[in-house]
Parts: structure tokens; sequence; C-alpha cells
């Protein structure tokens, strides 16, 4: 199954389960399932690199790389709709200094156990912008400063 389906469906799992029972496991799961999706897109760029592709020439690959980005987009929106459940304000949380979390901004939001998975979570994310930290497309700068900014 694609990475981001399966991440897609233990969301709506974990939802469906309510909030008050225990979803470590789900939990660790869907973040698992993200990292999957981050990692077939650096193997994507890692691969390109290798063989000497440029992105402006292939739109194949730029597509691909756009539904990637969708769908780790997706999930990350998701999971913050799970983590920001009990506050109004999730467009402005999920925004907010560009997916990164800050301990003292947030601590009146979460348990200490909701802190944990937010620094997994948050390691994954500086791990997947620090992977891919190329100009992919040079003639799109919109697409080069949302995608790749950190």
């Amino acid at each position: 199954m694609f990475a981001g389906s399966k991440a897609s469906f233990l969301l709506k799992n974990l939802v469906e389960a309510g909030f008050h029972s225990n979803h470590n496991k789900l939990i660790f799961e869907i973040i698992y399932e993200i990292k999957k999706t981050i990692n077939d897109l650096s193997g994507i760029l890692e691969r390109s690199k290798k063989e000497k592709i440029f992105w402006d020439e292939n739109p194949r690959i730029v597509c691909v790389i756009l539904i990637k980005k969708k769908t780790i987009e997706r999930n990350i929106k998701s999971l913050f709709f799970f983590f920001f459940h009990r506050t109004k304000q999730i467009e402005l949380l999920f925004w907010l200094n560009n997916f990164g979390f800050s301990k003292h901004f947030f601590s009146h939001y979460f348990s200490k156990q909701e802190f944990k998975y937010l620094n997994i979570y948050n390691q994954i994310l500086n791990d997947y912008f620090n992977q891919i930290q190329i100009n992919l497309l040079k003639k799109d700068q919109f697409f080069s400063e949302t995608f790749l900014s950190d």
C-alpha cells in the first residue's frame, strides 16, 4: 500500500477511536508511514542526482515529487489536527515556524505524553528538510521556497 494512503487510513482509525483511549501504537505507525514517504522522496532525489536528471526537463519526475509533497503535507496536517484537537487555532499552529514546535509556546496545549510524540515528529521533519536542501526547480521560485524552506 502507498505510504500516504496507509497513513491516511491509520489517521481515520485514530479519529474514529476517539481521543480517550490509548493511541501509542497507532501514532507511531502514522509517524512511521510519513517517514517512509519522506524516504521515498529522498530516494527519488538521490537517484536523480546520480543519473544527472535535470528537473525542469523531466516533467514526470516533477509530478512524482509534487504528489509525494502533497502526501507529506496532507499527513502532516492530519497529525496536527489530532495533536491540536483542543484548540480552535489549527491553521495558525499548522503554519507556525515552518512546521517547527516551540515547547515553551505550546506547553499549555499538550500533556507530557503528547510532547513525546511532538518531539519525535519534529525530529522527523527536521531530518526531512535537511535531506532535501537542494534547488529542485530553479525556474519555479515559489515551489523551491515553499518546499525547501527551513
